[in-house]
């Protein structure tokens, strides 16, 4: 079923639009919790790293084996820590959760107040929407 947009006036794609921003609004929420989710995942994983690192190396040295291969396995485990905490190193996953959100949040607001444009045709509702849509990227924020 298609959607004749062709009557729509400033009513019609206004609502059309404060529909858009509650949708961005539950989108963003919902991309604000996948970054803190990814904080708190990376803190176990190193920590996992970090004691399967010495269960690995405590079980070579009651096996017997040399200082070398134990050297080794520590190298390796610490490569693979340097490794996943350089993926990690983004300043979008190092700045505080509550930091962003509260910025976000307050831009999103912010946004919808001093919002002034007369939405009457459909190209000024995609450029409203995709305006306040920045609002929650990584290279906003």
């Amino acid at each position: 079923m298609s959607c004749d947009v062709s009557r729509y006036g400033n009513a019609q794609w206004s609502a059309l639009v404060s529909a858009g921003f509650n949708d961005i609004d539950r989108r963003c929420d919902s991309y604000l919790a996948w970054l803190a989710s990814r904080r708190r995942d990376r803190n176990a994983i190193l920590s996992q790293i970090s004691d399967t690192r010495t269960f690995t190396e405590a079980l070579l040295f009651t096996t017997g084996v040399g200082a070398a291969p134990i050297a080794i396995a520590g190298l390796a485990f610490g490569l693979a820590s340097n490794s996943f905490t350089n993926y990690y190193s983004r300043l979008l996953f190092e700045i505080e959760k509550s930091t962003v959100s509260v910025l976000v949040r307050e831009k999103r607001l912010q946004y919808r107040e001093t919002l002034k444009v007369r939405i009457a045709y459909q190209p000024d509702a995609v450029h409203v929407l995709r305006e306040y849509l920045l609002i929650c990227t990584p290279f906003y924020i």
